[in-house]
């Protein structure tokens, strides 16, 4: 299964049942925001 990484989009596809879905909210996967990006790189080891 791959989904988008897109803002805003929310479709998924199936690699075994060749379908296009759309996913649920809850189950699309935790973006992290610029600032977080950007904290993280900077307090990185």
């Amino acid at each position: 299964m791959i989904a988008s990484f897109e803002r805003g989009e929310t479709w998924g596809w199936c690699y075994i049942h060749r379908r296009y879905f759309e996913l649920a909210r809850e189950l699309l996967p935790k973006r992290r925001s610029a600032l977080a990006a950007l904290f993280g790189r900077l307090t990185a080891k």
